[in-house]
């Protein structure tokens, strides 16, 4: 079955929601790679979209412009085109091996890639945001650190949902220099019992799972939460992530714009349908 976004008479422009909402509805939107510009046009008529595929689609990430002078670059999780672009995508998230920068070396190599395909429309922009959920939310602080680094925005800020850590304690030292420096500002939504939360990538005792997590942490309500056994692996799916939307009502004192709520849980209701 073919899944509508929106009906007829439904389509209006929500491109002056919070940055945060947008960099929600760019990371989730992305699991559905052949539309992801369809969509983007219909939720935002005034963005512009651009976006590339690698390697079977193991790697897919693109950005949205405002054309008011903000960009986002937004990152795909773990997927692929089909079974050899999943497996692909896979490896990279277990090239887990990190150099003296500390920074994992699969997502170090997708950071890198990206940002080199994204950079000519990176660099036009004063307002940077790199988002992205699972696999794309490691990827997207590197990448918010190579803006900093090789490009002069006013201010970089990431949105990661789900991430996992893709740096040592020694790279998060990089990360958190520009945080306290004001060049690079990062949220971290994390939803409780999602495994990608764990412990187990987080073991100090063992240097290829050394993992140290950066930005401001904000904790999901638990809404939506399928348990399905000890890894509870929805809870950590785009379809159980979705639960994200109600991120304004953690974030912004239970007062969030109505024009944001609309938005997410349209966008709830295209992955969950």
């Amino acid at each position: 079955m073919t899944k509508k976004l929106f009906t007829k008479g439904d389509i209006m422009d929500y491109s002056d929601c919070m940055p945060s909402t947008i960099s929600w509805a760019l990371s989730a939107l992305a699991y559905d790679e052949n539309r992801m510009v369809d969509h983007v046009q219909k939720l935002f008529p005034s963005f512009k979209t651009h976006c590339w595929s690698h390697d079977n689609g193991s790697h897919f990430h693109g950005v949205t412009i405002d054309p008011r002078i903000r960009i986002w670059h937004w990152h795909r999780g773990t997927d692929g085109y089909d079974t050899l672009g999943k497996l692909e995508s896979w490896f990279n998230n277990f090239c887990v091996g990190t150099g003296k920068d500390g920074t994992h070396n699969g997502m170090d190599r997708l950071a890198h890639h990206a940002f080199d395909d994204a950079k000519y429309y990176l660099e036009k922009y004063d307002y940077i945001y790199e988002c992205g959920h699972s696999q794309g939310g490691g990827v997207a602080p590197l990448d918010a650190c190579l803006c900093v680094e090789n490009l002069t925005p006013k201010h970089v800020h990431a949105d990661l949902f789900s991430a996992p850590p893709c740096v040592t304690p020694t790279g998060a030292k990089r990360i958190n220099m520009y945080i306290h420096n004001g060049m690079l500002s990062c949220n971290r939504y994390v939803m409780p019992g999602d495994p990608i939360a764990s412990q187990a990538l987080r073991m100090q005792r063992l240097p290829l799972l050394n993992g140290e997590d950066v930005g401001e942490e904000v904790i999901l309500p638990d809404l939506f939460v399928q348990r399905i056994g000890p890894g509870e692996l929805l809870n950590h799916s785009c379809r159980v992530q979705n639960a994200a939307y109600m991120m304004l009502i953690t974030k912004y004192s239970f007062e969030p714009p109505a024009k944001d709520l609309k938005l997410l849980s349209k966008i709830h209701d295209w992955i969950v349908n």
